[in-house]
Order: structure tokens, then C-alpha cells, then sequence
């Protein structure tokens, strides 16, 4: 064998070790993680094929779980299924209990109620059944899918829906005459329909006022009943009927008789003709004029009261004269004109006379003699009913005082009459009604004779009283003296008490000597000085008794020797001695300080002062180092010697500027270039200025940032700037702005390549149109004149061309403005000119001046301020252009779509830095200046005076009456006017609509109005001399109650100024209860068409234009209540009038009146009225009824707001003459607002009615015709028909006999309701149970197919199901081949690799001895 060296033994060695020790580490890890692919070595492939049976397990598992809720929802199906079944079993067992001939109608009834609730039900299940959200039945079966997990593996599932419409369709009606009629189904056929009859039975009902044909009894459906015209009976496509007959001379006549019902119509089986009521045979009455062909004629209008001013009547026994029969005496006059400003007392004002006689009312003013005697001064007014000889005398004044004299009196010498009789009635002598106005003041009590009140003031007499107060009230007096006098002697008595002498005011007290010892006060007072009182010092300085009031005034004692105010003065010591205890007191007086100059002290030798020392400090300012300083210390900073820039970026600096530490953190500032130079954004095409790419020493550094959305491109942030792309025209084109008829220029259309684009703005005041934003142009549009025509501007006496006031159509509008000197006269605006006054107009021409020197003056024309000035009249903006601004640029867009921002700009970051310290100043004390208060001084007070005064005020007692004078009575206590009728007057060229008598004033309903005729044959005097009404013969017109009139609509009731109505109005229209405005006693009326409403111009009139349309023709009467207002209280209010009334006429019982009619509320709504009232052959007279009422039939009572073809009528009741009447009026729906309405009538007729007979009838029957489409109805139906009867003027068997040949044995006048089909008809359907049972059992059918279905999918999920469990299981038990570890195996295996490490080791370290042993021998 070879020899192996030590060496190679050893490596070998080695190497084995290191290999076992490996294998043993990778055992160790699989052991320690149970994982086959714990080493990385073993990863790659395991862990492929791991997670490959992974995805299979987990998905299968999943497939798993949805087959399970496919199975839920088939499951759920098949329980829906089943629910159906039981209800269409129940269903189909009611129908073979409906196919029993031997139900009654009422069964048959809850048999389908039942059935149509189980099909609605059935219905509902079959739509609304879902699992989990999802409709049960969708549109094709088998069309859903699942997924089981595996590759490729899907099933399909799902339950179409069922067909039932054969079963259950449309909503219908059931017909008439079935069980169930008139109920919703939806069920196509009901129970009941099993044993359908096939007759079809009608009733005839005659009415009198209708005939309706009804199918009774039918179990068919669509009954159609209609009316087929014949020669006598036609219809038109109104469904009005009309009756062709012959009537007596007038020949053939046709005539509406009435109209189909509009709710039985026939297309249900009932067919329903309703007869009008009031259908009349034309021209068979004698009416005249009543579609007012006859016209108009003039003749004399009917005389009218003519009446005074309001506030005048007529009176008889006026005092005409009167002689003063005893003057009396003892008469004192009141003493009050102070108060009244009037000429006498107030007792001698609107005096009533009492007379002997009958007569009253006399009044007048009288005067007081000095002596107490009495005259008249004024009369006010004569009274009435005086007699002459009559004594008249007074006892009281007209406040009702009893006068303090007696005995006079005067005696009636003539009286006045004024003429209040027809004929010869006027206005001499008529009599004004006044009443005396008089007005409460307060009564001043006057002084008398001249003389002085108790504190000494002076009055004269007849001036208002004063008196002392002593409530602290009234004005502050002062006393006054009432003689000349001296203080110091003189004594002085004020309300009863002596007032002391003034003392220390001359030298010694003596008076005489008159050497004074105070200052500016001199004792000596004159009469009316105000009264002075002498305060000593202490008294004003304490305020004694509370009397200081403000006129104090100080007086100083004075040395008599010198004249000079006497002075105390004191040490210091003394002073504040004498203060502190008292014995020093104020006067009043200013003490002053002594003060003594200026002594320095140092801060050293200071010794804090006193209170007699006056020390002022003086301050120095001293260094502190950094870092000893206090807060209240100045800081000092180092400053730049040179001007330069940071290189750190801290800007730049000027030679004395703070120094900047840049080790400092203080203050934080952008950074800021240290040199010139230039940025390299890329910048093409945006709005980025290229000269802004150079930037100086000392700018901030910008930074660029590409847009990055994250903050608005609109509102960057402070010292951020957006910068986006210029959107411009890329190629030449031309706008389509709408500039017709603006002042846009069209060759601006136009625009190329590069411009800026505009985009058109419609204006709607966004902006300022005179003051537009930048790029924006405001267009306007011009106004032009749209035909020829001439100005009215008044150019006299102006330099204005007169030529120029024409202009023609499309010339620019001129405005006239009066000059205002709002634009510059000599520079006016374009489109402006300035017109001047013909005198002093030209503006210079030229002026001259000598060589070239400075000017030394020119002349001109001088110029007269502008007259007027014309300019274009601008309308209001219409649109503008503004340039389009680019939104940001690298967002684009088609057709210059804005663009989003493309890159911004801040500054490129902050650097920090304090401002440096050199170090800190401090104040500090030096020295103090003294000064010393040596001592004090103070000029002596001698005494104080002041004005004695108290509080007084004027003498008031009570109320006087003042008399104002007469005011004239225009109303008497009922609200009615106070005037005089004082003649007549009468339109001799009156317009009257011939055969009708016009009133023209106010109806009030419940009472009667007069109309007279006007055939001119009474007495007239040409001015209505000697005209008596008696002589005119007159027409009384009854009215209805109001209560009888329409009920107008009020609505809330509130008044437009948000007050509620007057509920005292309310249904009332006379004139005391719901006034309306007036001028002179007469109501106001406005005919004038101030709202451009089209109104008529009078209260009654012809129309007879085109306006006229049918069923208006020829000529109509209209009548207008003028526009009117009613008084507040009134608003709401009803107002009737103007009326016309018919000639008499003779109408015969029967017959009806009936007219065509429109009313319009024109300025509020109308409220008409439209009546015949009989009247008595013999006398004219209205005929009363057993109550005493006037016999009034209405045909027309109506309030709205407006009706355009209104029809009336009323029948006669009883032969005998009548009248028309017709009454138009207004109702205040706007509660205060204007009023007024109007109405027109025409074709008034009074004619027979149509005679609805036996023969009629039948004819109209023979129009009836029955259709039925249904598939039941075959020729094989049988028809029968009943007639009832309702009006007793019919005879039925009459009826029939005209029906002629119509089987009259069957009673079926309508034989000829043949089944006219008009569809083709499919065969008729078995009577049998098949009805209804064969659609349920085919609904069954469906649903047991779609059962099947459902369980068939069901087995198939369950297979699918176990076939995929068994597969996890496979995928599992793989996945723990390869991934899980053999324990065992793997444990056998750690522990050989343990063993040959073992023997390893062994061998290696005997190899080592065996190298050391080697060594030792070498070394040795």
C-alpha cells in the first residue's frame, strides 16, 4: 500500500470533518423545523412542488364551498316550486266549485274574490322569490355558472322562469252585469266564467230630462252601445243630438236637443242622452231687440239733480235781520287771550241763542262793553224756523258756564226762505252748515296792574303770572332788590326775615370813613340788582346747609395802606404743623412753595431725601458683557464693516448692517445666491419670462419642481409661482361670434396662427362693463331707430342745425341730456356733441403774438357754458371678449384644451442664523439735583357773596276752550252727503239702445231703482227752469235680495296691507255698508282706459265690431261698472250698477227666456245678475207674490273672474207680462285694490220649448246601435230588452207603437242592436271547466319541469362535491410528502453523521501530535 505523508493525511482529514460537520448542521435543521425543505439547497424544487398542491387544495376547497351555496339556492327554488304547487291546487280547486250552474250570484262573487287573491299571491311568489338577493327564476335556464376549483372544472345551473300569462295577465276591468263587476283582476278568466251565459239583455229608461240604454245583463265583455244618425236624429263629433222637424209656417227646422253623457258614453254598455232642458223652437216668442239689431237712437237724456257744494241745504225762517232789544249788563269777559291769542275772552265765542218761538240754531260772537253791556259782533250762523217778532236772548257760553250778566236779548225783525220746491228750485239763499271748532289750551293766569312779586322782579300787567315752588320745580330766580341801598348799612328783608349785615368791608366797620378793606367788591347795589348774601370761608368751604349754588364769587382781604391782597406766610415746619393739626384751614385761596435753587449731590453721598426736598437723578450708561446681562438691558450688535455677500447663503450686506452669525439658529430666511448667474430650467413654451432666468447676488434661490398636483395650481403657496403653456391659435381662421347688431368690428373675425384665442361671453353683469378686466373688450349693441321719424329735443336759441332733428330707420339713437357739466364741454367724448347757445359760441380760433417772446396775453371768443349735449345712447353690454387663459401647461387638450401645470418654482430651501452680540448697555444713576422747599404763602380771603335766589314758575289753572273758527259739515251722522238741491239738468243728445230703459248708478240688491222714459214730452225750460220730475213717467224696478246673488270666494280675508277684512261686509253691496270712494257726493267711476285693459268707455253701450265672436254676432249690449275703489273699510266689498230693463213683453207659460252672455272681470271679478220680474198689465207695476214680494225669476247669478261663452235662461211659469233685467257688478277679490268688471248679452229670446214626444223618442231609439267584439258573442246570442218608464207625460205603449214593426211583443224597442262586428270573430269557446282548470294545469306543467330541472342540477352539485373532497385529500397528502419530514430517516441519518465526526476529530488531532513530535525532533 503507498505511504501518505502527515501533511496529506492531515488535510484529507480536514476536509471530511468539515463535510460531516455540514450533513450534521442540515439534519439538525430539518429536524428542529420539520420541514423536508428547511435547507436552502433543497428550496427551489420542493417549494415548486408545494405550492403547486397548495393552489389545487385551496381551490378545490373553495369550489367546494360555492357548489354548497348553488345547492342553497336550488334548494330554496325547489321550496318556492312547491309553494306555487299548493296554490295553484287550491286555485284549481276553486275553479271546478265556480263551474257550478247551481252558485248564486253572491257565490260566485267570493268564489273569484278567493282566486283572484291566491293568483295575486301565486303572482307575487313567482316574481318577488330571491335567495340571497338574486331573483330565484332568471331569463334562460341553465344560463348561471360555478366554479368547483379544479383546472377547467365548471357547472352551470339556474331555474328560468315561468310562463303563467295564459293564466295571469293585464290588469282588466270585469264588464258590468258579471259577478265581480266594475272589480281589478288580473286572472284572464274567473271561476265564473265557466258557465258564461250567452244573452244579452238591455233596459230602456225614459227620464224627464234623459233616456239610458243599459246592457243589464251580459257576461260578455267590450259592450259598445253608440247612436247611428238617421234622417230625424243626427250627431255631431260633440255628441250633440239633433231632431229634424217641421214647425208650423216656419218649415223644416233642426234643432239640439241635448248631448251624449259624458260618463256614459256607451263604451261600457251604457249609453246615456241628456236633454236640454230649456231646448226651444227658434222665433217663437215676440222679445224685441233681443239680439240688438234695432240699434240705437238719440234722445233727450233724463233730467239730473244738480246739487251745491257739499255742506250747503236749504232752510226756511233763516234770521235775516234783528234789533237789539236791551244790551244788558253785569257781563264780564273772560281774561284768558294770554292763553288763546284771541282778539276777546273765550266767553264771548259761538254764543247759542234761546228764542220765545220755534225757531233754533241762531248763533253768533259776542263783545263786552267796558260797562258790562253786550252787541253782536259776528253772526255764525241764521238758524231756521224764526218767525219775525221772535225774541232771542242767551243764559250760557258755548263751554255751556253760565254768563255772569243778564237781560239781553234781541228781537227778529225779517227772515230768509230758500226755494226748495219744484218747480222753480235753486240755490238762492241755501245756508252753509258749520259748527264751531274749538281746541283745549292751558290757562296762563295774567298779572294785574304793574307791579313786583315777593322776591322783588317787576311785571306789567297782562303778563303771564309767576309764583314761588316750593317742590324743587320751576326755573332758578334770583331775589332782586326793590331800592338802592349798601350792604354794610342798609338792612335787607327777604320773605318776611331780616338779612344780616355784610361785615369786614370797610376798615374798622366804619361806613362812613369808606375806606374798603376786600378786593373788587363794592357794597353799594342799585334797584333790580339780584340780591347778594355774604358766606364767610368756612361756611362756602363746607358747603353749609347744602347752599353753595354755583355764583359764588371770592373776594381777598386787602391792606388799606397799599391796596395789595394781604398774604400769610409760613416756614416749612410751620405749615405742614399747622395742616397736620388743623390750625392751618383751606379758603380756597392757592398756597404756593418757596423753593430754593439747585444743589448737586453724587450717587455716593446721597442720603435718600425727605419730604422738603425736591431731588431729580441723573442717568449714565455703563457696558455689560454677553452673558451678564439683565432682560431690561439694551442689546448692542456687532455691524458689518464693508459691503459683500454670505457665501452660505445668507444674502447680502452693506457696510454698517448687522452682522450675521451663521452658527445662530434665531432667525430662519430663504437661501439667497452668492453671485451672479443664470437658471437652465426648460422653460419652452410656457409663460415663463426668459429674463427671469437671470438671477443677481443676493436673490433667493428658486428651485424647479416639474407639477406634481400637490397643491391648487390656482392658489400656490406663498413664494411659490405656477408656470403653465401658452395656448394659442395654431393656424389662421375666423370666429363665429353672433355680432349682429353690435359694434364688434367683423374684420376682427379674423385671426392667425399664434394670436391668442378668445372665446365669446354672453354678458350678464359678471363684470364691470366700463372698467373690464385686462384683455377683455365689452361690445355693445347700437341703437337704432326702427323707422323715420323727427326728434322733439327743444334746440331754441342754440347753435343746434334744425335740419338735423329728422332721422331715418336704422340712423344710431340720439339722447338729449341738459347740460350738467359732466364731460368736458371743449373735449367731449366720441359720439358726443355739444350744442351751444347762439350768443358768445366759437372756441378761439388762432391768437397772435409779437416775434417769438413769452406770451404776454391772447384773446378769444368768449364761450358760454354748454346748453345741452347729445351722445349714443349705450345700451347694456351685450357680450364681451377676453383673452382665454391658459390653464397650467403639460396638461393638453384638443382645440386648445387647457393644460395642467407643468412645472413651479419656490425657493430652494431655508438657512438659519442670529444676529451677532458685541454686548449689552445698561442705565445707571451718576448724581442727583437738589432743590428745597423753604416755606409757603397764601394770599387771605376777606368773605365770599353769592345771589340769593329760589325757584318759581308760571301760574297755570286748568283748561280754557280756544275757539278756531267754523268748519264746514259736509256729513250727516248717517255718513250721507249735507248738499242742496238746487235744479236739474238733462243731455239733450242722449244714446239709448232702442226697446231698452238704461240706470246708470248704483244698484243695491233687496231694494228698487227708478228708470224713466225719455220721450222729451214734459216741460222744460231750456236750464231746467220750472222743470217738475212729477211730469216724467217712471218705471220702479224690483231687485233680488243679495241673499239671493252668487257667494263671492273671500278666500283668507286679509287685506293687501296683511289686516283681515271687515267682516260687516262680507255678502253686502249697499252704499253705507261697503262705500266706495267719492268726489262730490258721487261715486268714482273711471271709464278712462288708464290700465290698457281694453275696457268700455261708458256704463252702457253697443259693440258691433270685429271683436264680436261667436256665439256673438251682429251686435251685443255691454255694460261697465266703471273702475272704481272701495273705501278701506270696505275693501272686499260688492258694487252693482250700471242695469238696463227691457220693454214690456208677454211671454206664455212654458216658454223659455234664454240668452248668450259673457262677463269679464276687468279690473277685479265680476258679480251679474240676469232676472224677469212681472209686471201688472194695467198699472206697470211689479206683481207681488201672497208675501208681498215682487214676483223675480233669476237666469243668470254668476261671480268669477272672467267667462267667454255663457249661456242662460229661465222658464215662464205663468202667461202674463214681464220685464228683463240685467245687472252687472264687482266683487274686491284683491281686498284694496282697484275694481270693476263688465258683461255683454246677446240673443236674448223668449220661445216654446221642444216637445219631447212618444214619436221623438222612438225615433231616437232607432239610432242606437250594439256592438261586441268579444269571443263570445256570436249570431247565436239572443237579445231582449225592458222599458221603465219615469216621465208621466210618455206613454210607453205609445213609444212602441212608433217603433214601427220593431217586435213590440218582446218590448225591445232598440231590435235593431244587432251584433255589428267589426273584428273577425274566433270561434266560441265550450261552456266547460276548461275554462279556467286547463291554464292551471298547464301553469303546473311548468312548474314540474322546472322542478325536475332543479333537482337534476342539485344531484349534479352533489357529485361534484364528493368528487372534489376526495381530490383535497389528494392534494393534501401530496403536499405532506414533499413538504413534511421523515423523523425517523432523518434521525438514523444525524446521528452516522455524528459518528464519523467523531472518528474525525480522532484523527485529525493524532495528526497534529504526530507534526509536533516531528518539530521537537527537528529542534532538537
Amino acid at each position: 500500500m503507498a505511504n501518505i505523508g502527515p501533511t496529506t493525511a492531515y488535510y484529507r482529514v480536514e476536509t471530511s470533518l468539515t463535510r460531516a460537520n455540514n450533513d450534521a448542521n442540515i439534519s439538525r435543521e430539518r429536524i428542529a423545523s420539520g420541514k423536508q425543505s428547511a435547507y436552502a439547497g433543497d428550496r427551489a424544487s420542493n417549494s415548486a412542488l408545494i405550492d403547486a398542491f397548495r393552489l389545487d387544495h385551496v381551490s378545490t376547497k373553495a369550489g367546494i364551498k360555492g357548489a354548497s351555496v348553488v345547492m342553497g339556492y336550488l334548494e330554496t327554488g325547489m321550496k318556492v316550486i312547491g309553494s306555487a304547487s299548493d296554490l295553484l291546487a287550491r286555485l284549481q280547486e276553486l275553479a271546478v266549485l265556480g263551474a257550478n250552474g247551481t252558485n248564486t250570484f253572491e257565490e260566485y262573487e267570493m268564489i273569484n274574490a278567493e282566486a283572484e287573491a291566491i293568483a295575486q299571491e301565486f303572482n307575487r311568489l313567482m316574481q318577488g322569490a330571491n335567495y340571497k338577493g338574486k331573483d330565484i327564476f332568471v331569463e334562460t335556464a341553465g344560463s348561471e355558472y360555478v366554479s368547483m376549483g379544479a383546472r377547467n372544472a365548471e357547472l352551470t345551473f339556474g331555474l328560468g322562469k315561468i310562463e303563467y300569462s295564459e293564466l295571469f295577465d293585464a290588469l282588466r276591468q270585469v264588464q258590468k252585469g258579471l259577478p265581480n263587476a266594475g272589480e281589478l283582476v288580473n286572472l284572464v278568466k274567473l271561476p265564473s266564467d265557466s258557465v258564461i251565459g250567452n244573452s244579452v239583455n238591455f233596459q230602456t229608461v225614459l227620464g224627464t230630462d234623459s233616456l239610458e240604454i243599459e246592457v243589464s245583463s251580459n257576461l260578455a265583455r267590450a259592450d259598445l252601445l253608440t247612436l247611428e244618425g238617421t234622417g230625424r236624429i243626427t250627431i255631431d263629433e260633440n255628441g250633440i243630438v239633433y231632431s229634424t222637424f217641421d214647425y208650423l209656417s216656419q218649415g223644416e227646422i233642426t234643432l239640439g236637443i241635448g248631448e251624449i253623457d259624458a260618463t256614459k258614453d256607451g263604451s261600457q254598455g251604457i249609453l246615456k242622452i241628456n236633454f236640454y232642458e230649456d231646448a226651444t223652437i227658434p222665433d217663437s216668442g215676440n222679445l224685441i231687440n233681443g239680439d240688438f239689431e234695432a240699434g240705437t237712437q238719440t234722445q233727450f237724456g233724463v233730467p239730473t239733480e244738480v246739487f251745491s257744494a257739499a255742506g250747503f241745504e236749504h232752510r226756511a225762517g233763516m234770521v235775516n235781520n234783528f234789533a237789539v232789544q236791551n244790551s244788558g249788563n253785569g257781563y264780564v269777559e273772560s281774561s284768558d287771550t294770554l292763553s288763546t291769542a284771541l282778539a276777546r275772552g273765550s266767553n264771548t265765542y259761538s254764543i247759542n241763542f234761546d228764542s220765545n218761538g220755534a225757531g233754533t240754531g241762531f248763533r253768533a260772537n259776542v263783545i263786552v262793553a267796558d260797562d258790562g253791556s253786550l252787541s253782536i259782533g259776528e253772526v255764525l250762523d241764521k238758524g231756521q224756523g224764526y218767525s219775525v217778532g221772535e225774541i232771542l236772548t242767551i243764559t250760557q257760553d258755548a263751554r255751556g258756564t253760565a254768563l255772569a250778566g243778564s237781560d239781553f236779548s234781541i228781537n227778529v225783525t225779517s227772515t230768509l226762505d230758500s226755494n226748495d220746491n219744484d218747480p222753480g228750485r235753486n240755490s238762492d239763499n241755501i245756508q252753509e252748515v258749520t259748527q264751531a271748532n274749538f281746541q283745549s289750551v292751558t290757562y296762563t293766569v295774567e298779572n294785574g296792574p304793574d307791579g313786583r312779586y315777593a322776591w322783588g322782579e317787576s311785571f306789567t300787567e297782562g303778563t303771564a303770572e309767576r309764583i314761588a315752588t316750593n317742590d324743587g320745580s320751576g326755573s332758578i330766580t334770583n331775589y332782586i332788590h326793590a331800592v338802592g341801598g349798601n350792604y354794610a348799612e342798609d338792612g335787607i328783608t327777604i320773605d318776611g326775615v331780616a338779612q344780616p349785615l355784610f361785615a369786614d368791608v370797610y376798615e374798622n366797620d366804619d361806613v362812613s370813613a369808606g375806606v374798603l378793606i376786600v378786593e373788587n367788591f363794592n357794597p353799594i347795589f342799585a334797584q333790580d340788582d339780584a340780591i347778594l348774601e355774604q358766606v364767610s370761608v368756612a361756611d362756602y368751604m363746607s358747603n353749609a346747609g347744602g347752599n353753595n349754588n354755583g355764583t359764588e364769587t371770592i373776594h381777598y382781604a386787602i391792606n388799606p395802606a397799599d391796596g395789595q391782597r394781604v398774604t400769610t406766610t409760613w416756614n416749612y415746619d410751620e405749615y405742614t404743623t399747622g395742616v397736620a393739626n388743623g390750625s392751618i384751614t383751606p379758603t380756597g385761596a392757592t398756597v404756593t412753595q418757596n423753593i430754593s435753587g439747585v444743589t448737586n449731590i453724587l450717587v455716593g453721598d446721597y442720603d435718600g431725601g425727605g419730604p422738603q426736598y425736591l431731588d431729580t437723578a441723573n442717568y449714565g450708561v455703563a457696558v455689560i458683557a454677553v452673558g451678564d446681562e439683565l432682560p431690561t438691558d439694551t442689546v448692542v450688535y456687532n455691524r458689518e464693516s464693508s459691503s459683500g455677500t454670505y457665501a452660505w447663503g445668507g444674502g447680502s450686506y452693506t457696510n454698517g448692517s448687522i452682522v450675521k452669525d451663521p452658527t445662530g439658529s434665531d432667525i430662519t430666511t430663504n437661501i439667497r445666491h452668492a453671485a451672479d448667474g443664470a437658471y437652465t430650467f426648460d422653460i419652452t413654451g410656457t409663460d415663463f419670462n426668459p429674463a427671469d432666468l437671470n438671477y443677481s447676488a443676493g436673490d433667493v434661490r428658486l428651485e424647479f419642481t416639474t407639477w406634481d398636483g400637490s397643491f391648487d395650481a390656482d392658489n400656490p403657496p406663498a413664494g411659490t409661482t405656477v408656470y403653465r403653456t401658452d395656448i394659442t391659435h395654431d393656424a389662421d381662421g375666423a370666429y363665429t361670434f353672433d355680432i349682429t347688431g353690435t359694434d364688434f368690428d367683423p374684420a376682427d373675425l379674423n385671426y392667425s396662427a399664434g394670436d391668442d384665442p378668445l372665446e365669446f361671453v354672453i354678458f350678464t353683469g359678471q363684470i364691470d362693463a366700463d372698467n373690464p378686466p385686462a384683455g377683455t373688450t365689452v361690445y355693445r349693441t347700437d341703437i337704432l331707430h326702427d323707422a323715420d321719424g323727427t326728434y322733439t329735443f327743444d334746440v331754441a336759441e342754440t347753435n343746434f342745425n334744425p335740419a338735423n332733428l329728422n332721422y331715418s330707420a336704422g340712423d344710431v339713437r340720439l339722447e338729449f341730456t341738459t347740460w350738467d357739466g359732466s364731460i368736458d364741454a371743449d373735449n367731449p367724448p366720441a359720439g358726443t356733441t355739444v350744442y351751444r347757445t347762439d350768443d358768445e359760441l366759437a372756441s378761439p380760433a388762432f391768437f397772435t403774438r409779437v416775434e417769438v417772446a413769452s406770451p404776454e396775453f391772447f384773446t378769444r371768443t368768449q364761450v358760454a357754458p354748454p346748453a345741452f349735449f347729445t351722445s349714443n345712447e349705450v345700451a347694456s353690454p351685450e357680450f364681451f371678449t377676453s383673452t382665454e387663459v391658459g390653464s397650467p401647461a403639460f396638461f393638453t387638450r384638443i382645440d386648445d384644451s387647457l393644460a395642467s401645470p407643468e412645472f413651479f418654482t419656490r425657493s430652494a430651501g431655508t438657512v438659519s442664523y442670529s444676529n451677532s452680540i458685541s454686548h449689552y448697555e445698561r442705565s445707571v444713576i451718576t448724581d442727583y439735583d437738589r432743590r428745597e422747599i423753604t416755606g409757603y404763602s397764601r394770599e387771605e380771603v376777606a368773605f365770599y357773596t353769592r345771589n340769593k335766589q329760589l325757584r318759581t314758575a308760571v301760574n297755570i289753572s286748568g283748561q280754557v276752550e280756544k275757539y278756531l273758527g267754523e268748519t264746514r259739515v259736509t256729513n250727516n251722522p248717517d255718513g250721507s252727503l249735507i248738499r242742496a238741491h238746487i235744479g236739474w239738468e238733462r243731455e239733450d243728445n242722449q244714446v239709448y239702445i232702442n226697446n231698452w230703459k238704461t240706470f246708470d248708478g248704483r244698484v243695491e240688491f233687496g231694494s228698487t231703482f227708478q228708470v224713466f222714459d225719455t220721450d222729451g214730452t214734459y216741460a222744460w225750460g231750456g236750464d231746467g227752469t220750472g222743470f217738475n220730475p212729477a211730469d216724467i213717467p217712471s218705471i220702479t224696478v224690483p231687485t233680488p235680495t243679495i241673499e239671493e246673488m252668487a257667494k263671492p270666494d273671500y278666500g283668507s280675508f286679509t287685506r293687501l296691507n296683511g289686516s283681515p277684512g271687515n267682516p260687516a261686509i262680507k255678502n253686502k253691496d249697499d252704499a253705507a255698508t261697503v262705500p266706495v270712494e267719492q268726489s262730490d257726493g258721487q261715486d268714482i267711476r273711471d271709464y278712462a282706459d288708464t290700465f290698457s285693459l281694453n275696457t268700455p268707455d261708458v256704463p252702457v253701450g253697443l259693440v258691433s265690431d270685429a271683436s264680436l265672436e261667436p256665439p256673438f254676432s251682429g251686435a251685443a249690449m255691454e255694460l261697465f261698472t266703471g273702475k272704481l275703489k272701495f273705501e278701506d273699510s270696505a275693501a272686499f266689498g260688492i258694487y252693482h250698477g250700471p242695469a238696463v230693463v227691457s220693454e214690456q213683453f208677454s211671454a206664455e207659460e212654458g216658454q223659455f227666456l234664454k240668452l248668450n252672455y259673457s262677463a269679464a272681470g276687468d279690473v277685479d271679478d265680476y258679480h251679474v245678475a240676469g232676472y224677469i220680474y212681472e209686471v201688472d198689465a194695467a198699472t206697470g207695476n211689479p206683481v207681488l207674490d201672497e208675501n208681498g214680494d215682487p214676483k223675480i225669476f233669476m237666469a243668470l247669478n254668476e261671480t268669477g273672474t272672467v267667462e267667454l261663452n255663457g249661456n242662460a235662461s229661465v222658464e215662464i211659469e205663468a202667461s202674463g207680462e214681464y220685464r228683463f233685467v240685467f245687472v252687472v257688478g264687482t266683487f274686491d277679490r284683491t281686498g284694496g285694490l282697484a275694481a270693476g268688471a263688465s258683461m255683454k248679452i246677446d240673443n236674448i229670446v223668449a220661445e216654446f220649448p221642444f216637445e219631447r214626444d212618444e214619436e221623438f223618442i222612438a225615433d231616437l231609439l232607432k239610432t242606437v246601435s250594439y256592438n261586441n267584439a268579444d269571443t263570445i258573442a256570436d249570431d247565436s246570442n239572443t237579445f231582449s230588452s225592458t222599458i221603465r218608464n219615469n216621465d208621466s207625460g210618455l206613454v210607453t205603449d205609445e213609444v212602441i207603437e212608433f217603433l214601427e214593426g220593431f217586435n213590440p211583443d218582446q218590448m225591445l224597442p232598440t231590435l235593431n242592436l244587432t251584433n255589428t262586428e267589426t273584428t273577425e270573430v274566433t270561434p266560441y269557446e265550450a261552456i266547460n271547466i276548461s275554462v279556467l282548470t286547463s291554464k292551471i294545469e298547464a301553469v303546473q306543467q311548468d312548474l314540474n319541469n322546472a322542478r325536475v330541472r332543479a333537482g337534476s342540477q342539485y344531484m349534479a352539485l352533489e357529485s361534484a362535491v364528493i368528487s372534489a373532497t376526495d381530490l383535497t385529500t389528494q392534494y393534501q397528502m401530496g403536499y405532506d410528502i414533499v413538504h413534511d419530514l421523515d423523523f425517523s430517516n432523518e434521525t438514523a441519518e444525524l446521528t452516522k453523521k455524528q459518528i464519523l465526526q467523531q472518528a474525525a476529530n480522532a484523527l485529525l488531532a493524532q495528526a497534529n501530535d504526530g507534526q509536533q513530535g516531528l518539530l521537537k525532533m527537528l529542534t532538537g
